[in-house]
């Protein structure tokens, strides 16, 4: 799937058929993306958006703990849902556990459930940092958009050697961090990445990330290279996924991109769902960081051991 001009990934095709799309018509929005690549920022924009219910990684095993509440507040349109008939929704709830989102299969629950939360409401954005792997089984539909969301790899990765937490000893760590960021091989479990990739990355993907081109997975290498193997199969898979679809219903937005400027992605979705683009509200949106030393040479060294082709390297360095 070739690239969009600035965070959209790829042109207007001839027979696109948004144009016929009208404002009111059901619309569903499922937007895919790593940890710590703006999916909750994401979600905000359509969760402010009228006539939307959005819900935020309703795939997350947590949600066990409903009618209970998030202190960010991101549960409360699934809270609504689970106390408008906590039986029924407890009938449908199928979660993805962190050993299964590596796997390419879903199960009959989890795409019944999808499909329940879809049902739920005539407009419906979902995002989900735990679908990516199997986004082949969720193959978009005149009213069903799928969304790629991604982060440049060094600002993924820099996210999770460096969260950005207060305190006089989390600045420490991260000082420490910093100091340790290009030999360090384990301490970045914040968001469970660690766990995923220790205990289940390189057995679980091993075939994908050969028919993807990437080289075999060694745990033991450095973190920065083991979090840019796990960027590019996902990059690269999503991208397979995608470009078998009518790109009148699916789309791939850089969202450092996105941050800087929304306006192109913005006229996007307009075009694809009917929406207008001026609705949206971004205030909340702020630049999102270039990640550690972006111009270090160590940068592209590393890619080049995780994978990397000569271009891949020159667009995301």
């Amino acid at each position: 799937m070739h690239r969009l001009a600035p965070g959209i990934s790829s042109p207007k095709s001839k027979n696109h058929e948004a144009h016929d799309r009208k404002v009111q018509d059901i619309v569903k929005i499922i937007a895919l993306g790593l940890r710590r690549s703006g999916t909750t920022a994401f979600w905000q924009v359509f969760h402010r958006l009228e006539n939307f219910v959005a819900f935020d990684e309703p795939f997350n095993t947590m949600l066990r703990d409903l009618p209970k509440t998030h202190f960010k507040g991101t549960w409360e349109p699934i809270r609504d849902l689970y106390c408008r008939d906590t039986s029924r929704f407890k009938t449908h709830y199928a979660p993805i556990e962190k050993s299964q989102e590596l796997e390419t299969s879903i199960t009959t629950a989890q795409l019944r459930y999808l499909n329940f939360l879809c049902d739920s409401h005539a407009n419906v954005f979902i995002d989900s940092t735990r679908l990516l792997m199997k986004a082949q089984h969720l193959a978009p539909s005149p009213e069903k958009i799928l969304i790629h969301l991604y982060r440049s790899p060094i600002g993924f990765v820099s996210s999770h050697l460096l969260p950005s937490y207060g305190g006089l000893r989390s600045q420490l760590n991260r000082r420490l961090n910093q100091i340790l960021f290009w030999r360090r091989q384990s301490g970045f479990n914040t968001w469970s990445i660690e766990k995923i990739l220790k205990n289940h990355y390189g057995e679980l993907t091993s075939v994908t990330a050969n028919a993807l081109g990437l080289p075999p997975y060694v745990d033991r290498n450095p973190a920065v290279i083991k979090l840019l193997h796990y960027w590019l199969l996902h990059y690269r898979k999503l991208q397979q996924d995608f470009s078998r679809w009518n790109e009148s219903n699916s789309l791939s937005v850089n969202f450092d991109d996105f941050c800087r400027d929304p306006t192109n992605i913005l006229n996007a979705l307009n075009e694809r769902t009917g929406i207008d683009a001026k609705s949206f509200v971004t205030t909340h949106l702020k630049p999102a960081s270039m990640g550690f030393n972006p111009s270090d040479s160590r940068w592209p060294q590393a890619m080049v051991r995780a994978g990397f082709s000569s271009e891949e390297i020159e667009r995301f360095t």
